[in-house]
């Protein structure tokens, strides 16, 4: 995502970047 979202709103940031960790790391868990 762009990092104009962020500026947007604090929460949607955090909530962005959560997302992005999430998906990022359900790869990972899914392949040991």
């Amino acid at each position: 995502m762009t990092k104009s979202m962020s500026t947007q709103t604090p929460g949607r940031a955090l909530a962005v970047q959560l997302i992005q960790i999430l998906l990022s790391a359900l790869p990972q868990m899914k392949s040991p």
